[in-house]
């Protein structure tokens, strides 16, 4: 443990650190810009006392705008990580447009997949069935079978492809389907030829798809070492809780074959808890492995670093935030366990200085309606929480000719210039610098430590959960 002097403290107020400044996500909606105007609005964060910008590529606010992986669009971003180094802020990037990471290059092989359970009550007499699919890229996981009523003694029917044939019976039964389907989630907020099914983040080689897809594009036109980092916002890919290759893996950690057991996921039963522990687990460890060690074996690959909002579904642990090289959280609430908390905790817990958290999502929604003091008391909230380092929510980039007020982004304010207590942003800006410097100096401390029961919890539920939100 460092152990910081007086002096050092002392230090850090006067003369804080220049990576303690704030950040802001920087939205370009289209993409349609303007050079000048990117030129222009990095001066103004500068002369805020902002430490930089985090680009994030969503939906276009004219029609026409260029596709988001255009030649044209990804010299504006090498022009912005240029002129951003030039003023000395950094700039950092998402791995995609809108969230999750997806897009058009997503086809059903990649996306994010769920099961679906198909019932249905059957007499005693023997069936030879063909089996259907009832969308394009559905696939049959297992078939289980039971008697009488209510349902008892489940046990799996072999098929053959999709051909089932059923043996007589001696009275009423019930057959359950279990079919894998991607979950026709769709990027949200997607820029200009951005829009797709969102990736399957379970599994590896979709997840390195995407990135040597989206990312490899930008990294091939903005050099590495002129970006701070590459960023994922948080996982929010509903009802994930499937992957082509999971009865391997599940398998291979487990011990048991999961499909023999597929129905406890369904059908309650005294086994079905631990079944569903397991299959949760299984989840926890191949988002871990699939998602968050990819991105960042992709990141080093590429000389940049990884930054992470680590929480969500599928269900991502505490504990896989330590493999993004940063750590970042959202949400104020210093009395609950808010994502911010959840992110510090995992910052702590790895012994690190830095934690940084998207500030300001929805204060005083909507535009323009948020005053200094709204954004410092908030701002104290994430200080409390253990953060020590902050990204706005956000600063709308306007095109010089848009009408009004300018452009706006849908969710929070528009954190920039053009309201009218912008003069007071420095004063508030180098406020919040002072107290991230100094509290990076501080070792955690708590007089209650909290256990997390994830096994509970999916005991519980089983699926494709949000285990920071159960």
């Amino acid at each position: 443990m460092t152990v910081h002097t007086v002096e050092q403290v002392r230090h850090a107020l006067i003369t804080p650190d220049p990576a303690a400044r704030p950040m802001m996500r920087w939205w370009w909606f289209g993409p349609d810009m303007d050079r000048g105007e990117i030129d222009r609005e990095l001066r103004a964060m500068a002369d805020a006392g902002l430490g930089g910008a985090e680009v994030a590529l969503v939906y276009p606010l004219r029609p026409g705008a260029p596709h988001y992986l255009s030649p044209e669009v990804l010299a504006h971003l090498r022009h912005a990580a240029e002129r951003a180094r030039e003023l000395g802020l950094r700039l950092d990037v998402t791995l995609g447009s809108g969230w999750s990471y997806g897009g058009a290059h997503i086809g059903a092989e990649h996306a994010a997949r769920r099961l679906r359970w198909e019932r249905r009550d059957l007499g005693p007499e023997a069936l030879d069935w063909e089996l259907t699919a009832s969308w394009p890229g559905d696939e049959l996981v297992s078939v289980h079978l039971a008697e009488g009523l209510p349902p008892s003694g489940w046990h799996r029917l072999p098929v053959e492809g999709y051909r089932l044939r059923i043996p007589a019976g001696r009275g009423p039964r019930t057959v359950l389907l279990a079919w894998s389907e991607v979950t026709g989630q769709q990027v949200k907020r997607s820029a200009a030829g951005a829009e797709g099914p969102v990736v399957d983040h379970l599994s590896a080689a979709a997840v390195r798809h995407h990135l040597d897809t989206v990312g490899g594009a930008i990294l091939g036109a903005v050099p590495a070492e002129l970006l701070g980092s590459v960023f994922s916002d948080s996982l929010e890919v509903y009802e994930a809780g499937w992957t082509r290759d999971l009865p391997e893996r599940f398998r291979s950690r487990r011990g048991y074959e999961l499909l023999d057991v597929l129905h406890l996921l369904e059908v309650g039963a005294p086994e079905a808890a631990q079944v569903r522990e397991d299959y949760g687990r299984t989840l926890s460890e191949l988002v871990e492995e699939g998602f968050v060690a990819t991105c960042r074996a992709w990141a080093e690959e590429h000389g940049v670093r990884f930054r992470l909002q680590g929480y969500g579904q599928p269900p991502i642990t505490l504990g896989a935030q330590r493999g993004a090289h940063l750590i970042e959280g959202e949400g104020a609430g210093w009395t609950a366990l808010t994502q911010s908390r959840w992110a510090s905790s995992a910052a702590h817990l790895d012994r690190r200085e830095v934690v940084s958290s998207e500030v300001w999502t929805w204060v005083h929604s909507p535009s323009f309606r948020a005053a200094p003091l709204d954004l410092l008391a908030e701002a104290h909230e994430h200080l409390l929480l253990g953060i020590t380092h902050f990204v706005g929510h956000g600063w709308p980039y306007s095109a010089p000719d848009a009408s009004g007020l300018g452009w706006t982004f849908y969710a929070a304010g528009a954190l920039d210039d053009r309201n009218a207590w912008w003069p007071a942003m420095p004063e508030l800006t180098a406020h919040l610098t002072r107290l991230c410097a100094v509290l990076r100096l501080g070792e955690p401390g708590a007089d209650v430590a909290l256990y997390l029961p994830y096994g509970d919890v999916r005991a519980a539920r089983g699926t494709g959960h949000d285990l920071w939100a159960a």
